[in-house]
């Protein structure tokens, strides 16, 4: 169930299920008619390595793409060509590497983050879940969002963004006006829930709603609000 070609694997190395190693990498001349360029590296795994379920690692394409001894790889990791990665690197699910990127030793990477081409990561570096890397990162460093950034700033930007005001809505939605229908959103967290203020006047009028003498506000702005606070 695992295919390997054009790899040396180290000792003691496991390689689960549906893994391809050694395979051809996406590299090409673009134009008028895309050419694939060659690929004439290998792929190095060291000793102690596990590589998950339906893992992808290029070879390399000039060089070879280089997996250090006692790093683990969770399932569905990509790999890009040329990449090097350290020792004793924790890789979790669904990360992503684009080609001739390099990691250090003792790296820690989060679910589903994505490392740019080129890059240099140093030693120690944590990476958190869902991070989108663009640049380098100096060793010892911990970073999270896209595009990652030092890990307190993070945090620092995202308590900041607790709450917004209807001026701060406005700059989010500048394309509702002068239908913007919530005044306030607080409690926000992020891709979960929020509180959505209206605050609604007696001349308002969108409150001549479905009840003569009862105004309520009509059901089609009211999906309308709970669609701007999303």
């Amino acid at each position: 169930n695992v295919l390997l070609k054009n790899s040396l694997i180290g000792n003691n190395t496991n390689i689960l299920d549906g893994a391809i190693v050694g395979k051809k990498g996406f590299g090409f001349f673009p134009g008028n008619k895309n050419i694939r360029y060659p690929h004439i590296g290998a792929v190095i795994i060291g000793d102690n390595v596990e590589i998950g379920c339906n893992n992808t690692i290029d070879r390399g394409s000039l060089s070879n793409t280089v997996i250090g001894d006692g790093t683990f790889l969770d399932n569905q990791v990509h790999i890009g060509h040329n990449v090097k990665i350290g020792k004793n690197c924790i890789i979790t699910g669904q990360v992503g590497f684009a080609g001739s990127s390099s990691v250090g030793n003792n790296v820690m990477i989060g679910g589903q983050a994505g490392i740019s081409g080129h890059l240099k990561i140093g030693d120690n570096v944590q990476i958190g879940g869902g991070s989108g890397v663009i640049k380098d990162i100096p060793s010892n460093s911990k970073v999270m969002g896209y595009p990652a950034k030092n890990f307190r700033n993070f945090k620092k930007e995202n308590k900041k963004m607790n709450n917004l005001n209807k001026e701060q809505i406005k700059d989010l939605l500048p394309h509702r006006e002068p239908m913007l229908l919530i005044d306030e959103l607080k409690n926000i967290k992020k891709l979960f829930s929020a509180t959505a203020i209206v605050n609604v006047k007696k001349d308002s009028f969108f409150v001549n709603g479905h009840f003569p003498g009862e105004p309520v506000m009509p059901g089609v702005l009211i999906v309308e609000a709970f669609g701007q606070a999303a």
